[in-house]
Protein backbone atom coordinates (compact mmCIF):
# COMPACT_ATOMS: atom_id res chain seq x y z
CA UNK A 1 0.00 0.00 0.00
CA UNK A 2 3.06 2.05 0.44
CA UNK A 3 4.64 1.30 -2.45
CA UNK A 4 1.43 2.31 -4.23
CA UNK A 5 0.88 5.49 -2.54
CA UNK A 6 4.65 6.47 -3.33
CA UNK A 7 4.34 5.09 -7.25
CA UNK A 8 0.86 7.57 -7.66
CA UNK A 9 2.77 10.50 -6.14
CA UNK A 10 5.81 10.33 -7.99
CA UNK A 11 3.35 10.24 -10.97
CA UNK A 12 1.39 13.26 -10.37
CA UNK A 13 4.80 15.14 -9.32
CA UNK A 14 5.60 14.34 -13.04
CA UNK A 15 2.77 15.13 -14.74
CA UNK A 16 2.41 18.48 -13.00
CA UNK A 17 6.23 19.21 -13.92
CA UNK A 18 4.80 18.28 -17.78
CA UNK A 19 2.04 20.36 -16.87
CA UNK A 20 4.20 23.66 -15.41
CA UNK A 21 6.78 23.36 -18.36
CA UNK A 22 4.16 22.74 -21.13
CA UNK A 23 4.71 25.12 -23.96
CA UNK A 24 2.65 28.82 -24.36
CA UNK A 25 0.44 28.60 -27.77
CA UNK A 26 -0.75 31.87 -28.92
CA UNK A 27 -4.33 30.91 -30.04
CA UNK A 28 -7.10 33.15 -31.83
CA UNK A 29 -8.36 33.77 -28.41
CA UNK A 30 -5.14 36.76 -28.85
CA UNK A 31 -7.18 38.44 -31.61
CA UNK A 32 -9.52 40.97 -31.23
CA UNK A 33 -12.98 40.33 -33.30
CA UNK A 34 -14.92 43.29 -34.98
CA UNK A 35 -16.79 45.48 -32.41
CA UNK A 36 -13.79 45.30 -29.52
CA UNK A 37 -13.10 47.67 -27.48
CA UNK A 38 -9.54 47.42 -26.88
CA UNK A 39 -7.94 49.77 -24.27
CA UNK A 40 -4.25 50.31 -23.77
CA UNK A 41 -2.11 52.27 -21.97
CA UNK A 42 1.15 53.99 -23.29
CA UNK A 43 4.07 54.74 -21.65
CA UNK A 44 5.97 57.62 -23.53
CA UNK A 45 9.87 57.48 -20.67
CA UNK A 46 9.96 53.60 -20.16
CA UNK A 47 12.63 52.42 -17.84
CA UNK A 48 12.41 49.41 -18.88
CA UNK A 49 15.54 47.01 -19.27
CA UNK A 50 15.47 43.42 -19.62
CA UNK A 51 14.39 42.80 -23.63
CA UNK A 52 17.76 41.18 -24.83
CA UNK A 53 17.00 37.74 -22.69
CA UNK A 54 15.78 34.68 -25.06
CA UNK A 55 14.78 31.56 -25.01
CA UNK A 56 12.41 29.45 -23.00
CA UNK A 57 11.66 30.01 -19.44
CA UNK A 58 12.05 33.86 -18.86
CA UNK A 59 10.32 36.35 -16.09
CA UNK A 60 9.61 39.82 -17.09
CA UNK A 61 8.96 42.18 -14.70
CA UNK A 62 6.91 45.47 -16.50
CA UNK A 63 5.48 46.48 -13.17
CA UNK A 64 7.26 50.10 -13.39
CA UNK A 65 5.40 51.50 -16.74
CA UNK A 66 3.01 54.36 -16.17
CA UNK A 67 0.78 56.39 -18.08
CA UNK A 68 -2.02 58.97 -16.97
CA UNK A 69 -4.46 57.73 -19.69
CA UNK A 70 -5.80 55.05 -21.46
CA UNK A 71 -6.94 55.00 -25.00
CA UNK A 72 -10.12 53.21 -25.56
CA UNK A 73 -9.74 52.23 -29.53
CA UNK A 74 -13.58 51.00 -30.90
CA UNK A 75 -13.56 48.73 -33.37
CA UNK A 76 -16.46 50.13 -35.50
CA UNK A 77 -18.06 49.00 -38.85
CA UNK A 78 -16.44 50.41 -41.50
CA UNK A 79 -19.15 52.49 -43.29
CA UNK A 80 -18.37 54.80 -40.12
CA UNK A 81 -15.33 55.41 -41.80
CA UNK A 82 -14.27 58.34 -44.56
CA UNK A 83 -11.94 55.49 -46.73
CA UNK A 84 -15.03 53.01 -47.07
CA UNK A 85 -15.30 53.50 -50.64
CA UNK A 86 -11.62 51.79 -51.01
CA UNK A 87 -12.23 49.25 -48.46
CA UNK A 88 -15.64 47.61 -48.98
CA UNK A 89 -14.55 44.34 -47.68
CA UNK A 90 -13.70 45.56 -44.75
CA UNK A 91 -15.07 44.35 -41.81
CA UNK A 92 -14.35 46.43 -38.99
CA UNK A 93 -12.20 50.18 -38.87
CA UNK A 94 -10.84 51.69 -36.15
CA UNK A 95 -9.34 55.08 -35.24
CA UNK A 96 -5.58 55.24 -33.85
CA UNK A 97 -4.19 57.39 -31.08
CA UNK A 98 -2.51 59.58 -33.80
CA UNK A 99 -5.90 59.97 -35.56
CA UNK A 100 -6.19 58.02 -38.62
CA UNK A 101 -8.07 55.04 -39.61
CA UNK A 102 -7.14 51.49 -39.59
CA UNK A 103 -9.22 48.64 -41.66
CA UNK A 104 -8.99 45.79 -41.06
CA UNK A 105 -10.61 41.61 -41.65
CA UNK A 106 -9.98 38.54 -40.48
CA UNK A 107 -9.57 34.62 -41.58
CA UNK A 108 -10.21 31.93 -39.40
CA UNK A 109 -6.37 32.14 -38.09
CA UNK A 110 -5.46 35.82 -38.65
CA UNK A 111 -6.48 39.32 -38.23
CA UNK A 112 -5.25 41.90 -41.33
CA UNK A 113 -4.80 45.35 -42.11
CA UNK A 114 -6.43 45.97 -45.36
CA UNK A 115 -4.79 50.12 -45.34
CA UNK A 116 -5.75 53.60 -43.81
CA UNK A 117 -7.14 56.69 -44.37
CA UNK A 118 -5.40 59.62 -43.11
CA UNK A 119 -1.90 58.10 -42.77
CA UNK A 120 0.83 60.15 -43.85
CA UNK A 121 3.87 57.90 -44.42
CA UNK A 122 5.71 60.34 -46.52
CA UNK A 123 6.21 62.68 -43.79
CA UNK A 124 4.52 65.38 -46.42
CA UNK A 125 1.25 66.35 -44.92
CA UNK A 126 -0.62 64.46 -46.88
CA UNK A 127 -3.75 62.48 -45.59
CA UNK A 128 -4.91 60.02 -47.97
CA UNK A 129 -6.10 56.48 -48.45
CA UNK A 130 -3.26 53.97 -49.13
CA UNK A 131 -3.70 49.81 -49.43
CA UNK A 132 -1.71 46.69 -48.90
CA UNK A 133 -1.44 45.03 -52.20
CA UNK A 134 -1.50 41.60 -50.11
CA UNK A 135 -3.41 42.02 -46.06
CA UNK A 136 -0.91 42.73 -43.57
CA UNK A 137 -1.44 40.64 -40.77
CA UNK A 138 -1.46 42.33 -37.04
CA UNK A 139 -1.39 38.63 -35.36
CA UNK A 140 -1.36 35.78 -37.44
CA UNK A 141 -1.94 32.25 -34.90
CA UNK A 142 -0.61 29.42 -34.00
CA UNK A 143 2.85 31.23 -32.05
CA UNK A 144 4.77 29.03 -30.70
CA UNK A 145 8.42 29.49 -29.55
CA UNK A 146 11.05 28.96 -32.28
CA UNK A 147 8.56 29.82 -34.97
CA UNK A 148 9.44 32.18 -37.69
CA UNK A 149 7.35 34.46 -40.31
CA UNK A 150 8.47 35.89 -43.28
CA UNK A 151 5.91 38.61 -44.77
CA UNK A 152 6.30 40.53 -47.80
CA UNK A 153 4.20 43.55 -49.50
CA UNK A 154 3.25 47.08 -50.52
CA UNK A 155 1.70 49.96 -49.16
CA UNK A 156 0.68 52.11 -51.89
CA UNK A 157 -0.78 55.45 -51.59
CA UNK A 158 -2.40 57.12 -55.13
CA UNK A 159 -2.84 60.65 -55.34
CA UNK A 160 -4.21 63.15 -57.46
CA UNK A 161 -2.30 66.64 -58.49
CA UNK A 162 -4.11 68.91 -56.51
CA UNK A 163 -2.85 66.58 -53.44
CA UNK A 164 0.67 66.71 -54.36
CA UNK A 165 3.53 69.26 -52.83
CA UNK A 166 3.80 72.04 -55.92
CA UNK A 167 7.78 70.85 -55.42
CA UNK A 168 7.47 68.02 -56.77
CA UNK A 169 5.29 68.18 -59.63
CA UNK A 170 7.52 71.20 -60.52
CA UNK A 171 10.43 68.37 -60.70
CA UNK A 172 8.06 65.88 -62.50
CA UNK A 173 9.81 65.32 -66.78
CA UNK A 174 5.91 65.79 -67.61
CA UNK A 175 2.58 66.33 -66.16
CA UNK A 176 1.46 62.79 -64.98
CA UNK A 177 -1.92 61.72 -65.00
CA UNK A 178 -1.54 59.19 -61.83
CA UNK A 179 0.73 59.71 -59.16
CA UNK A 180 1.18 57.30 -56.64
CA UNK A 181 3.85 56.52 -53.12
CA UNK A 182 5.05 53.28 -53.12
CA UNK A 183 6.54 51.26 -49.91
CA UNK A 184 8.49 48.04 -50.54
CA UNK A 185 8.11 46.24 -47.25
CA UNK A 186 9.60 43.08 -45.96
CA UNK A 187 8.73 41.80 -42.50
CA UNK A 188 10.00 39.14 -40.06
CA UNK A 189 8.20 37.90 -37.03
CA UNK A 190 10.79 35.54 -34.43
CA UNK A 191 9.40 33.95 -31.52
CA UNK A 192 12.33 34.08 -29.55
CA UNK A 193 10.95 33.89 -26.14
CA UNK A 194 8.45 32.78 -23.70
CA UNK A 195 7.36 32.42 -19.74
CA UNK A 196 5.75 35.04 -17.45
CA UNK A 197 5.28 38.64 -17.64
CA UNK A 198 3.91 40.75 -14.21
CA UNK A 199 2.00 43.69 -15.24
CA UNK A 200 0.20 46.09 -12.76
CA UNK A 201 -1.68 43.18 -11.06
CA UNK A 202 -1.51 40.54 -12.88
CA UNK A 203 1.11 37.86 -14.05
CA UNK A 204 0.58 36.54 -17.96
CA UNK A 205 2.06 33.46 -19.95
CA UNK A 206 3.43 35.11 -22.49
CA UNK A 207 5.29 34.29 -26.03
CA UNK A 208 7.35 37.13 -27.31
CA UNK A 209 7.78 38.03 -30.79
CA UNK A 210 10.44 39.99 -32.44
CA UNK A 211 9.33 41.84 -35.49
CA UNK A 212 11.46 43.98 -37.85
CA UNK A 213 10.85 45.85 -40.96
CA UNK A 214 12.89 46.94 -43.60
CA UNK A 215 11.15 49.71 -45.91
CA UNK A 216 11.82 50.93 -49.18
CA UNK A 217 10.29 53.89 -51.07
CA UNK A 218 9.76 55.51 -54.30
CA UNK A 219 7.59 57.52 -56.40
CA UNK A 220 5.54 56.62 -59.18
CA UNK A 221 3.80 58.77 -62.08
CA UNK A 222 1.98 57.86 -65.42
CA UNK A 223 -0.16 59.57 -68.24
CA UNK A 224 -2.35 57.69 -70.91
CA UNK A 225 0.27 57.33 -73.14
CA UNK A 226 3.43 56.62 -70.67
CA UNK A 227 2.89 53.30 -67.93
CA UNK A 228 4.01 53.63 -64.60
CA UNK A 229 7.36 55.30 -64.35
CA UNK A 230 9.89 55.19 -61.24
CA UNK A 231 10.81 58.85 -60.72
CA UNK A 232 12.44 58.17 -57.46
CA UNK A 233 16.00 59.34 -58.96
CA UNK A 234 14.73 62.94 -59.07
CA UNK A 235 13.76 63.07 -55.50
CA UNK A 236 17.48 60.90 -54.34
CA UNK A 237 17.78 63.35 -51.40
CA UNK A 238 14.50 63.68 -50.16
CA UNK A 239 13.81 62.04 -46.72
CA UNK A 240 10.30 61.17 -47.80
CA UNK A 241 12.12 58.17 -49.83
CA UNK A 242 14.82 57.66 -47.51
CA UNK A 243 14.71 53.68 -46.78
CA UNK A 244 13.66 53.31 -43.15
CA UNK A 245 13.13 49.95 -40.78
CA UNK A 246 11.43 49.65 -37.44
CA UNK A 247 12.12 47.01 -34.98
CA UNK A 248 8.73 46.00 -32.84
CA UNK A 249 8.82 43.57 -29.56
CA UNK A 250 5.87 42.28 -28.30
CA UNK A 251 4.45 40.30 -25.65
CA UNK A 252 1.97 38.12 -26.63
CA UNK A 253 -0.67 36.01 -24.80
CA UNK A 254 -4.27 34.12 -24.88
CA UNK A 255 -5.57 36.35 -21.62
CA UNK A 256 -5.16 39.46 -23.73
CA UNK A 257 -6.86 40.58 -26.61
CA UNK A 258 -4.15 43.31 -27.16
CA UNK A 259 -0.23 42.80 -26.66
CA UNK A 260 0.60 42.71 -23.52
CA UNK A 261 2.97 44.96 -24.03
CA UNK A 262 4.39 46.21 -27.04
CA UNK A 263 7.88 47.93 -27.39
CA UNK A 264 8.70 50.47 -30.29
CA UNK A 265 12.35 50.35 -30.29
CA UNK A 266 14.95 51.44 -32.86
CA UNK A 267 17.02 49.63 -33.99
CA UNK A 268 20.11 51.31 -34.48
CA UNK A 269 20.86 52.38 -30.89
CA UNK A 270 18.04 49.71 -29.76
CA UNK A 271 16.92 52.31 -27.48
CA UNK A 272 13.25 52.11 -26.19
CA UNK A 273 11.03 54.75 -28.02
CA UNK A 274 7.65 53.94 -26.04
CA UNK A 275 5.75 51.66 -25.12
CA UNK A 276 2.16 50.28 -25.46
CA UNK A 277 0.51 47.66 -22.78
CA UNK A 278 -2.73 45.96 -21.86
CA UNK A 279 -5.10 47.98 -19.38
CA UNK A 280 -6.26 46.36 -16.09
CA UNK A 281 -9.69 46.02 -16.34
CA UNK A 282 -10.78 47.90 -13.17
CA UNK A 283 -7.78 50.69 -13.14
CA UNK A 284 -8.33 53.85 -11.53
CA UNK A 285 -7.35 57.60 -11.26
CA UNK A 286 -6.55 57.44 -15.11
CA UNK A 287 -8.52 59.41 -18.02
CA UNK A 288 -9.93 57.48 -20.49
CA UNK A 289 -10.10 58.66 -24.21
CA UNK A 290 -11.06 57.07 -27.89
CA UNK A 291 -10.67 60.64 -29.69
CA UNK A 292 -7.59 61.77 -31.50
CA UNK A 293 -7.57 65.52 -29.88
CA UNK A 294 -4.23 67.71 -29.01
CA UNK A 295 -4.29 67.11 -25.04
CA UNK A 296 -1.93 67.21 -22.38
CA UNK A 297 -1.64 64.97 -18.80
CA UNK A 298 -0.06 65.13 -15.86
CA UNK A 299 1.35 62.12 -14.15
CA UNK A 300 1.50 61.61 -11.00
CA UNK A 301 -1.14 63.95 -9.95
CA UNK A 302 -1.58 64.62 -6.95
CA UNK A 303 2.34 64.88 -7.17
CA UNK A 304 5.06 65.53 -4.28
CA UNK A 305 6.88 67.85 -7.45
CA UNK A 306 8.50 65.92 -9.41
CA UNK A 307 5.73 65.27 -12.66
CA UNK A 308 5.52 63.88 -15.75
CA UNK A 309 3.86 65.76 -18.66
CA UNK A 310 2.61 63.22 -21.46
CA UNK A 311 1.64 65.90 -24.99
CA UNK A 312 -0.81 63.59 -27.69
CA UNK A 313 -2.23 64.27 -30.52
CA UNK A 314 -0.38 67.46 -31.26
CA UNK A 315 0.59 69.11 -34.97
CA UNK A 316 4.14 69.96 -35.50
CA UNK A 317 5.17 73.34 -33.96
CA UNK A 318 6.47 75.28 -30.57
CA UNK A 319 4.18 75.47 -27.66
CA UNK A 320 4.22 76.96 -24.31
CA UNK A 321 3.62 75.25 -21.35
CA UNK A 322 2.71 77.30 -18.35
CA UNK A 323 2.29 76.70 -14.18
CA UNK A 324 -0.23 79.10 -12.74
CA UNK A 325 -1.80 79.38 -9.07
CA UNK A 326 -5.97 79.80 -8.66
CA UNK A 327 -5.34 83.47 -9.06
CA UNK A 328 -3.68 83.52 -12.70
CA UNK A 329 -0.18 83.97 -10.88
CA UNK A 330 2.52 82.40 -13.10
CA UNK A 331 4.97 80.61 -11.14
CA UNK A 332 6.92 78.25 -14.40
CA UNK A 333 6.56 78.44 -18.12
CA UNK A 334 8.70 76.19 -20.73
CA UNK A 335 8.40 76.68 -24.71
CA UNK A 336 8.87 73.05 -26.02
CA UNK A 337 8.84 71.85 -30.17
CA UNK A 338 6.58 69.32 -30.29
CA UNK A 339 5.30 66.66 -32.54
CA UNK A 340 2.20 64.75 -32.21
CA UNK A 341 2.87 62.83 -28.69
CA UNK A 342 5.89 62.89 -26.11
CA UNK A 343 6.54 62.93 -22.34
CA UNK A 344 8.54 65.73 -20.63
CA UNK A 345 9.87 65.11 -17.21
CA UNK A 346 9.79 68.29 -15.04
CA UNK A 347 11.05 69.36 -11.12
CA UNK A 348 8.02 71.24 -9.60
CA UNK A 349 9.45 70.32 -6.22
CA UNK A 350 10.22 74.23 -5.58
CA UNK A 351 6.07 74.87 -5.28
CA UNK A 352 4.28 75.09 -2.24
CA UNK A 353 1.69 72.27 -1.32
CA UNK A 354 -1.33 73.78 -3.09
CA UNK A 355 -3.46 73.95 -6.19
CA UNK A 356 -2.34 75.21 -9.20
CA UNK A 357 -3.36 75.08 -12.91
CA UNK A 358 -0.89 73.54 -15.99
CA UNK A 359 -2.14 75.77 -19.39
CA UNK A 360 -1.06 74.64 -22.49
CA UNK A 361 -0.91 77.01 -25.37
CA UNK A 362 -0.32 76.89 -29.01
CA UNK A 363 2.76 79.17 -30.79
CA UNK A 364 0.03 81.35 -31.54
CA UNK A 365 -0.86 82.13 -28.04
CA UNK A 366 -4.51 79.83 -28.21
CA UNK A 367 -5.28 78.17 -25.02
CA UNK A 368 -5.31 74.48 -26.34
CA UNK A 369 -6.57 73.24 -22.37
CA UNK A 370 -6.12 73.88 -18.71
CA UNK A 371 -5.99 71.45 -16.27
CA UNK A 372 -5.79 71.39 -12.58
CA UNK A 373 -2.51 70.19 -10.67
CA UNK A 374 -2.21 68.98 -6.44
CA UNK A 375 1.04 69.34 -5.52
CA UNK A 376 1.53 67.51 -1.64
CA UNK A 377 4.61 68.02 0.25
CA UNK A 378 6.20 64.78 1.79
Amino acid sequence: MTNRYILVLVYCLLIGAVISNAQVIITSKAMPQPYDTLEFLTDLLPSTTGLNESGPGQRWDFSNLSSPYVYQMVLKHPSEGKGYSRFRRAQSMGNTPEGYEVYYNWTTNAMNIMGYYGYDFTGLGIKAISYYTNPYPVIETPLEYKKSMQYHTQLIMPLGRNQVPQAILRQLPYTPDSIRFVQDIERVDKVDAEGYLDLQVQTYNVVRVTRTERITKRLEVRSQTIPWQNVSNLFREQRFLQPDSTKRVLFLSNESIVPVAEFWVNPASNRINKVQYASYPYLNNVARISKAYPDIFAYPNPTLGKVRFDFINLPRGYYKLVVTNVLGKQFWTQTYYLDQNKSIPVDLTFLQEGTYFYRLLSEQGETITTKKLIILTP
